[in-house]
């Protein structure tokens, strides 16, 4: 029997998010030990930290922790294999942490930067995506076909979950993004550009594909300049880079936040971050964009500030440029590693899909924590039944706090307050978990002992 398969689909469902816990906790388990079985067969990374924890099976949730990854996880490649080009040994690294292998035999001739690596994986029919990389060290994954299709399933439930539509390709979009690059965003986003765009009048921020090199040379240069190792002529060159793509920025944003205005009378889709949100507000404002939008416009944000300095209303800016309305506005929670996001609700809790499995640890990420009356608060963690391309347990930098009873919004099924804060912008805080330190540790065996 699949039981992974029959927890998935919910995402067909009138209503996802409305289910008792109590009522699919059995399946849940059933399911993570399908997928464990599955996956710990493809990766011996997993397999050895079963063995060492005596982990055989998947009985109740308190397996799970001592299996969670980290996103630090993901950005345990050495520096070394793209610096000098190690490009088979940076797919040592990948398989070590996919459920299927390929990456390390491939020929990678003529790959001079990691975004050709990635290329490369592509014509071989292996996606990978990278995070944005704004902590300083993009992370990067692999997902499989059925990972992609689950993404955008999750999305257009949510859309009907929230609001009530289907995608039809009829609206004006304007998706706050490049067009390309091996981002999640420009992937499966892009996809859910497509299914509401009408082909006329979708507006990308740029053609320009986002590069990886581009986000890791940036880290590169900050560390150099935190060490004092920096040179002048590095500095002025970075510089001159970031000046420029602020000013190509400025411009494109210019020019579609007229776009807003030419569109403005029609029911239009908007997705992306708050930050360039915002800016695209501002800019439609200068267009003279007055009034608001049409009605019938919807919003798919998140993703937090990503570190941009805003005003403190820039939500409610946004809302009165824009005309945004809470129930035509899909705001959600979640990782890059991990399918779908959480949407939020009409009371403002982030509502966990069944094949989503919650778990609220300490701060170092090792104890599961047990609620008291009907919630708890800590480092939030999860376990994704669907995630087939790699390894869907996954402990977050977050500290949050998790529902099990009843929504406010009367949804039955588990929910995050609104309350989620990155550990590292806690006082004194950090994120760092002790998970990351274990599972380089298998991975450093599994590619030869090279230093992570």
């Amino acid at each position: 029997m699949n039981f992974i398969e029959q927890l998935t689909s919910f995402v067909g469902a009138d209503d996802p998010y409305d289910y008792r816990l109590s009522d699919v906790r059995e399946l849940q388990l059933a399911a993570a030990h399908q997928r464990f079985e599955r996956a710990r067969g493809a990766m011996p990374v997993l397999d050895r930290r079963a063995s060492d924890c005596g982990i055989e099976k998947i009985t109740q949730v308190r397996d799970l922790v001592p299996l969670m990854f980290s996103d630090a996880t993901y950005k345990s490649y050495p520096d070394s294999f793209i610096a000098q080009r190690k490009w088979n040994a940076l797919g040592a690294w990948l398989d070590a942490l996919s459920t299927s292998a390929g990456a390390a035999q491939l020929n990678y001739d003529g790959v001079t930067d990691i975004d050709g690596w990635i290329a490369r994986l592509a014509d071989h029919g292996h996606t990978v995506y990278v995070s944005s990389g704004t902590s300083g060290r993009c992370s990067i994954f692999q997902v499989s076909q059925a990972d992609r299709e689950m993404d955008v399933r999750g999305f257009r439930s949510a859309w009907r979950w929230k609001a009530g539509v289907q995608p039809d390709r009829s609206r004006p979009v304007f998706a706050l993004m490049p067009r390309s690059g091996a981002h999640r965003m420009m992937d499966t986003f892009g996809i859910v550009v497509r299914d509401f765009g009408r082909p006329d009048a979708t507006y990308f921020l740029s053609d320009t594909p986002l590069l990886v090199s581009e986000v890791n040379r940036m880290a590169r240069l900050s560390k150099d300049i935190a060490a004092g190792t920096a040179t002048p002529g590095d500095i002025h060159a970075a510089e001159l880079a970031v000046a420029a793509k602020q000013a190509a920025s400025r411009e494109a944003m210019r020019r579609m936040g007229e776009a807003v205005t030419r569109h403005r009378d029609e029911p239009s889709f908007f997705v992306g971050t708050w930050a360039p949100m915002f800016a695209l507000a501002q800019a439609a404002k200068t267009s003279g964009l007055v009034g608001g939008l049409h009605p019938d416009t919807l919003f798919q944000t998140g993703g937090g500030l990503k570190g941009a300095v805003l005003p403190n209303d820039y939500r409610e800016q946004i809302e009165s440029i824009l005309g945004l309305k809470p129930a035509r506005n899909l705001s959600l929670y979640g990782m890059t590693e991990l399918t779908p996001f959480m949407p939020q609700c009409a009371a403002g809790h982030y509502h966990l899909p069944p094949w989503h499995v919650a778990l609220v640890l300490d701060k170092s990420g090792e104890q599961l924590l047990a609620p008291e009356d009907g919630r708890v608060s800590g480092r939030l963690a999860f376990f994704d039944v669907s995630m087939d391309g790699h390894w869907g347990a996954l402990v977050s930098g977050d500290h949050g706090t998790l529902q099990l009873t009843p929504c406010a919004c009367g949804r039955r099924g588990p929910s995050l307050l609104h309350d989620i804060v990155r550990y590292r912008d806690l006082p004194g805080g950090d994120d760092k978990v002790s998970c990351a330190g274990t599972i380089d540790t298998y991975v450093r065996g599994v590619i030869g002992g090279e230093t992570l």
